[in-house]
């Protein structure tokens, strides 16, 4: 704990829980969480405090252009300052990082069972002064009675990556994109199982021409999706889009298979999640220490109303390059009106002896991080 209050992290953690008791005692009803929110009120939330990529790419309120076209627009702008503490006695490193996003969706209506949708984002970093865009998702469905499917460029149904934090879980090193096909099948009233297949971007070298990825998995709701529980299976973890094979020029020997688990509960004013995403097998390209990753993350989030969220996160990680051991923090989102969100939250991870090095070979003790967010949406 003595390390809990030091001045630095004090210091950051007070101005985060200030912010997140401004937010709750800004309007004095809230103080109350036995207010029970309205349908409406309900639904407003849902599309607007997005828990997942998934939703994160479906944010915005859909605005009708034409019968067949709605758009979406989502706008963020992200600052966090990060103070990093060293096993040696130097003094602490600080770095600010603030970045910008545009995101742009469009649904099309084909027919009464074919749509498309296409989303587009601009990223831009001024810590490193990069900038990209890209079509980020763009796919066609195709709904049926008890069976949907998916082609294009998408995000293969492996893991949930549930978050109520700006900060992804380190978890999110598992999620994958790419050209492929997504099949969605319900088994039966509670129970969805789905199939997928992938255009692999690495370089396996013991194969001729590309090689396809495939998964398999199953997503159990129940009547009133209080209770949601999944698990699935991705045949290579090494066409990730974290790239863990980077410094081996992205070229391995032998399919890297990995499994993902995921629980959420939630009622009214509450909601708990965890999930699990591991390596099956070792990367033969990777140092023992980095070669069979993996990732756990718990969050508890409570909603006294629906415009306002509050959480609190544990995740683990071993083996996962560059990322902490332990790491604990809290959030606070407030939503203004229809189209603005606030969200900041204070991040605290400690690192596992000898296991992150700076350029200079100074062993990483622990990481203090406070972020803000402003999100608008249209």
């Amino acid at each position: 704990m003595q390390t809990l209050l030091h001045p630095k992290k004090r210091k950051l953690l007070t101005v985060c829980v200030a912010i997140c008791f401004f937010m709750l005692f800004y309007n004095p009803s809230l103080a109350s969480s036995l207010i029970s929110p309205n349908a409406e009120e309900t639904e407003f939330a849902a599309r607007n405090i997005y828990r997942s990529p998934n939703e994160r790419r479906e944010a915005g309120l859909g605005t009708e252009v034409t019968k067949w076209l709605k758009a979406s627009l989502l706008l963020e702008s992200e600052t966090s300052q990060l103070n990093t503490r060293f096993n040696e006695p130097l003094s602490n490193k600080e770095t600010t990082e603030n970045s910008h996003s545009i995101q742009l969706g469009l649904g099309l209506t084909l027919s009464d069972t074919v749509n498309s949708e296409l989303v587009f984002e601009y990223e831009a970093d001024h810590g490193t002064d990069q900038q990209h865009s890209k079509l980020d998702e763009g796919i066609i469905k195709y709904d049926g009675n008890y069976w949907d499917l998916e082609l294009g460029r998408l995000f293969v149904p492996f893991g949930e990556y549930f978050s109520h934090f700006i900060s992804g879980p380190m978890l999110e090193f598992g999620e994958t994109s790419g050209k492929g096909m997504v099949i969605n099948m319900e088994a039966s009233d509670f129970l969805d199982v789905f199939i997928f297949g992938l255009k692999g971007d690495m370089n396996k070298t013991n194969t001729r021409g590309d090689e396809i990825d495939w998964g398999i998995g199953m997503e159990f709701n129940s009547s009133d999706e209080s209770i949601k529980l999944g698990l699935g299976l991705m045949s290579d973890l090494a066409d990730a889009d974290e790239s863990l094979l980077e410094d081996t020029d992205n070229s391995y020997e032998q399919r890297i298979p990995a499994f993902s688990l995921f629980a959420l509960y939630g009622k009214r004013h509450f909601e708990v999640t965890t999930e699990l995403i591991r390596a099956m097998r070792e990367f033969p390209e990777l140092e023992d220490a980095t070669n069979k990753p993996w990732a756990a993350n718990l969050e508890l989030a409570w909603f006294p109303q629906p415009a306002y969220q509050f959480a609190l996160r544990y995740e683990a990680s071993n083996e996962l390059e560059d990322q902490p051991e332990h790491q604990v923090g809290l959030s606070a989102t407030w939503l203004i009106g229809s189209h603005i969100n606030l969200a900041a939250e204070y991040l605290y991870g400690e690192f596992k002896n000898g296991f992150v090095s700076d350029d200079n070979d100074h062993e990483l003790d622990s990481n203090n991080q406070i972020s803000a967010r402003i999100g608008v949406e249209f």
